[in-house]
């Protein structure tokens, strides 16, 4: 079996090549794999630590000025998303105009 240093180069790997190519489908889906491999010790909230979605939250929005129609990072945005969901709405304030 792999050891987590391996999973960190690995992971490593995944985000160099996506920095370098935004649109590397098998990179952004990689990431994905890989980043719970990675996590699953430090969070138990979202699956990930939030600091992490938050970054790769950033590296997203780069990736949808360079190309808004790619789908690969779409497609990793609602992987995240998904991670986040279901938000727990604890109050509703109506304000009217």
């Amino acid at each position: 079996s792999r050891g987590l240093g391996d999973v960190y180069k690995r992971q490593d790997m995944a985000k160099a090549i996506i920095q370098k190519n935004f649109s590397n489908y098998s990179a952004w889906h990689y990431r994905g794999k890989l980043m719970p491999e990675i996590n699953t010790e430090e969070s138990k909230t979202y699956g990930l630590p939030l600091a992490v979605i938050t970054e790769d939250f950033a590296s997203l929005k780069h990736a949808y000025f360079t190309d808004p129609k790619d789908q690969s990072p779409w497609n990793y945005h609602a992987w995240l998303m998904s991670l986040l969901s279901p938000i727990q709405v604890v109050a509703v304030q109506y304000e009217a105009e």
